[in-house]
């Protein structure tokens, strides 16, 4: 990740939670992920913020309460563009303070 990487993510609530932080593997351990397993342990975020907005198209996000903006750092993890171009999925580390997570749209 470089210095200073602004990503966005929709979060349950108005404020991003531990809990918004859940890999698709966590959620279900026991799916046969094929190709997609390495992806799967990683968290989606976004780098447009109207383009996150959009995402409440889809019915699984569309009870979405906000968007928040992760200002992520080589400590952080790593972060790869994948599937769509301003999709990446970031593989996280435990040093995020999610308290210093800004939530910069409440839906």
């Amino acid at each position: 990740i470089p210095n200073e990487h602004v990503l966005y993510r929709l979060t349950k609530g108005e404020k991003a939670t531990e809990e918004d932080l859940t890999t698709y593997y966590e959620k279900d351990p026991n799916k046969d992920w094929g190709n997609k397993l390495a992806e799967a342990y990683a968290v989606s975020l976004y780098d447009d913020l109207d383009k996150t907005g959009k995402l409440l198209k889809i019915p699984s996000l569309k009870n979405s309460k906000g968007v928040s903006k992760f200002i992520l750092n080589p400590e952080n993890g790593v972060v790869k563009q994948t599937s769509k171009p301003y999709h990446y999925s970031w593989w996280k580390t435990n040093k995020i303070d999610i308290n210093c997570v800004e939530t910069v749209k409440v839906l």
